[in-house]
């Protein structure tokens, strides 16, 4: 029997305070943002135990802190036993797919997000605070740590990534959105292959998501010296396609 159960609680509208709590057993990708051809693979399942406590709160206006601790007993699931049908239907793609196999362990994580937009505007209603936006793209940093020792916890890493994300209406043209990130791994005394960052490949015939993926990249990669990424995608919203007459017709008569 595989599941999740998560609850949350908005426990205060006006600063955005919440708590939530998750439990489950279920089979995860070691790279869950991987392309959809990577997700059919053996070798990026295995079997998950998480509980998860985290905490949000909105410290002034603009700033939020952002808070987890996640426990994990992980598994291999090399063997478990699998239909080899899905193998044959994808030929050489799929060669070779196996499930890793490594060593039952715990894993105890601290995670901690600031995140700032400046110029946030909102609306302060009787019961809540509404955010309206910012001309400002919003900065953030993340520290999460792979703690050792508590619950027998075997991974012993710390991260650190420094971003900003903005999304940005051009009138009649479109909506921009563009992410900047950088990151390194302070220490690598105990990194397990779940918690290692990729570069994540494009999606074979289909098109990936332009803010996760790059679309020219044939393979994924993992990266543990710093790296820096940058994404931008723009949304006509038709623009370009209702200046064609058969198809602006068509959105018309849609």
């Amino acid at each position: 029997m595989n599941g999740s159960i998560n609850a949350s609680h908005l426990y205060n509208p006006f600063n955005r305070g919440f708590v939530r709590v998750a439990v489950g057993r279920e089979f995860q990708a070691i790279f869950a943002g991987d392309a959809w051809i990577n997700q059919l693979k053996r070798s990026n399942v295995f079997l998950d135990h998480p509980v998860s406590v985290g905490h949000g709160l909105e410290l002034v206006n603009g700033l939020f802190l952002y808070s987890d601790i996640d426990f994990a007993y992980r598994r291999s699931v090399s063997d478990y036993k699998t239909n080899p049908q899905l193998d044959s239907l994808f030929g050489n793609v799929l060669k070779d797919n196996q499930a890793i196999a490594f060593a039952s362990y715990n894993a105890l994580y601290g995670k901690v997000k600031l995140a700032y937009t400046p110029g946030q505007r909102y609306i302060r209603e009787p019961r809540q605070k509404i955010i309206l936006g910012s001309a400002w793209p919003t900065f953030y940093g993340l520290w999460r740590k792979g703690i050792k020792g508590p619950f027998n916890s075997k991974v012993d890493f710390d991260y650190l990534e420094f971003g900003l994300e903005q999304q940005v209406k051009l009138g009649i043209t479109g909506i921009s959105s563009y992410t900047l990130l950088s990151g390194s791994f302070l220490n690598r005394k105990d990194l397990r292959l779940v918690d290692y960052k990729f570069q994540r490949r494009g999606d074979p015939l289909l098109f990936s998501n332009p803010h996760e993926a790059f679309q020219s990249l044939d393979s994924t990669f993992p990266v543990f010296n710093r790296f820096y990424q940058a994404h931008y995608l723009h949304e006509f919203n038709g623009f370009l396609l209702n200046k064609v007459p058969l198809l602006k017709s068509w959105n018309c008569a849609k």
